[in-house]
């Protein structure tokens, strides 16, 4: 039997178990193990050699020759630049530019049609872009524009600090939205917001930077392709824990007057993924978690997971065996350095909500139920669903997520 037909098969049978237990109730909580947390154990910190390169020297001359005004059709010098076929009016207005970590920190304004800053006592819009080591000659860097040498990561990455308004701070969660967040999750942020945390959102895109395409002609090709894909998921995972580390330093900087503790960290689908690789460059700093409809070994979930896609394996017309797909499974994971199934050792002893969908088939449910295992079994809801529905049991709950994220930063 194929490996498609055996998917299909164990689908109808947890569809049928469904059924037969629907009555008895939709979720269903079972807490930690009480020497989960206790038990002494440090993981060491990843190695900074293990972690994907960025672009650090010469940040401060990018961040100096930087456009002051941004247009809807790209980046231009002049603020003053006539509207023409080739130039639009100004879209924003860069309101700071600060290296920070492993990139730059940059803060926009928007604007009206004729340059002028709206709502300008409101908090600018900040992204956090990096960049990639540039393959150039030094020689020919050497003449290049500080702009021209520098090599963006890909999209940028979207930051938003909401603060409370009618109490002080009392501490900052970090949101960690990909590309599933649903709208009513604002409710769940929401109710942490008016218990007096910052809320962080970090937008977290897909699953690697551009498509990856791997071609499999032979057993020979497999360690190749594993070593590929691990390196493209690794790049992805560590570009949003870069860019969390940055936007902490970066209000260390100029918001000394907000705390950045307790931190917590929050994240849906691929941001429940990604979660693990920000508390492991955070080395520490994070004091709870909760995550959503999450799971590990994230080459498999991108062959298995509807809509989670990004990496193709073209394994010509006879396809991959089922030995060969474990085989290159396996490969990936002795590859990659910061998928969830490694790095979840990050968040051992550190109090964890899982939300789990026992029919999810966004994020399999059998890596939910890998990464519930690689984090030490932390408190766990099993949702009788998909994804859809684990992620309305987590807004339905907000009030409850909200009880136990005092009680666990108060441990």
């Amino acid at each position: 039997m194929s490996a498609s037909a055996k998917r299909i098969c164990i689908h109808a049978r947890c569809l049928a178990l469904a059924l037969l237990l629907a009555p008895l109730g939709c979720s269903g909580f079972s807490q930690a193990p009480a020497h989960r947390v206790d038990e002494l154990w440090y993981p060491e910190p990843i190695p900074e050699a293990w972690w994907p390169e960025r672009r650090t020297e010469d940040l401060e001359q990018i961040a100096a020759a930087m456009p002051r005004v941004l247009y809807e059709g790209g980046d231009a010098a002049a603020p003053d630049a006539p509207a023409g076929p080739d130039r639009r009016l100004p879209r924003a207005r860069v309101a700071l530019v600060l290296p920070c970590g492993r990139g730059l920190i940059r803060g926009l304004r928007p604007t009206d049609r004729e340059g002028v800053v709206l709502r300008p006592s409101d908090p600018p819009e900040l992204h956090f872009l990096s960049y990639l080591p540039d393959p150039r000659p030094a020689a020919e860097l050497a003449a290049a524009d500080p702009l021209e040498r520098a090599d963006p990561s890909g999209a940028d990455c979207a930051l938003v600090l909401d603060v409370p308004r009618e109490r002080e701070p009392r501490g900052l969660v970090v949101s960690l939205e990909g590309p599933c967040f649903p709208e009513d999750g604002e409710e769940v942020l929401d109710e942490l917001l008016e218990r007096g945390f910052l809320v962080l959102r970090v937008q977290v895109p897909g699953l690697v930077r551009r498509p990856e395409r791997l071609e499999i002609r032979g057993e020979e090709d497999l360690g190749g392709a594993a070593l590929a894909a691990a390196a493209a998921i690794d790049d992805q995972l560590a570009e949003r824990a870069y860019a969390v580390e940055a936007t902490l330093g970066f209000l260390a900087v100029r918001r000394p007057d907000l705390p950045l503790a307790p931190l917590v960290l929050m994240g849906c689908g691929l941001g429940a993924a990604a979660a693990p690789a920000v508390a492991a460059r955070l080395d520490g700093a994070v004091d709870a978690a909760v995550l959503v409809g999450g799971g590990a070994n994230l080459f498999e979930v991108s062959q298995e997971g509807e809509g989670v896609d990004g990496i193709e394996v073209d394994a010509g017309w006879t396809g991959l065996s089922d030995t060969q797909r474990s085989w290159l499974s396996e490969l990936y994971l002795a590859e990659s350095r910061l998928d969830p199934y490694h790095t979840s050792r990050f968040l051992g002893r550190t109090p964890v909500l899982v939300f789990h969908a026992r029919l999810d088939e966004v994020m399999p449910a059998w890596s939910g139920e890998l990464l519930h295992r690689r984090l030490r079994q932390p408190d766990w809801v099993r949702v009788l669903g998909d994804h859809e529905d684990v992620l309305e049991e987590w807004v339905e709950r907000a009030e409850w997520v909200a009880d136990w994220v005092e009680e666990a930063v108060a441990r």
